[in-house]
């Protein structure tokens, strides 16, 4: 942000507020060090009156809703629908764009799951419309919502994208270098979202597992 912009976040107002937050903190806060940008949790409390004052009374009256918005504020969003979530899960939550999030509610506004039905990605009490969910969840075998090096290596991907000249793929180097190509943000995990970003720039090797 610019100085200009009305959000701009290093003011001497902000800075004396974060400062006064910061009593258990031994390293001194300089105000070069208040980000330019606008945190998930500064998000949560823009989106939260959206949901509670408009969204939730529309779906408590019995209505479908449809929401489009972008990753930070629907990670936001859902923090509101799911209060349940771990503040340590919204940052990596997998929101691929343009892949349609279904929630459905009982008479109370709490999300209920159909899991005889629907295919969920955990932590999400929502599922994915399309396969693609339903392909990442039977890849990832302990359910953590995440793929490792392991889970990637007993995949089809590594029986059939690397094996190409008819050889067969080196057992625990296949799984970590597709966790190389996919992990984007190096956590050593690909969640939902790095999957299907991945998954989108080979149309070869899609083509060639029949999907």
């Amino acid at each position: 942000m610019e100085p200009s912009h009305r959000h701009y976040s290093r003011t001497e107002d902000r800075y004396d507020r974060l400062l006064s937050g910061q009593a258990e903190i031994d390293e001194t806060l300089l105000l070069c060090d208040v980000p330019l940008a606008e945190s998930l949790s500064d998000t949560v409390a823009r989106v939260r009156p959206l949901w509670e004052q408009e969204l939730q009374p529309l779906l408590l009256s019995g209505q479908n809703v449809l929401l489009v918005g972008h990753a930070n504020c629907l990670r936001a969003l859902i923090s509101c629908v799911q209060p349940g979530l771990s503040d340590d899960d919204l940052p990596s939550l997998g929101l691929p764009n343009a892949l349609p999030l279904v929630y459905s509610f009982d008479q109370s506004g709490a999300p209920v799951m159909d899991r005889t039905r629907n295919c969920y990605i955990n932590p999400l009490n929502a599922h994915y419309l399309g396969d693609a969910a339903a392909i990442f969840t039977e890849l990832d075998a302990d359910g953590n919502g995440a793929l490792d090096a392991h889970e990637l290596d007993g995949s089809d991907y590594c029986r059939l994208a690397y094996d190409a000249d008819g050889a067969d793929a080196v057992v625990g180097e296949c799984g970590a270098r597709l966790l190389g190509e996919a992990d984007n943000n190096n956590d050593g995990l690909v969640d939902f979202n790095e999957y299907m970003n991945w998954w989108a720039k080979l149309p070869d090797r899609r083509s060639s597992m029949g999907g």
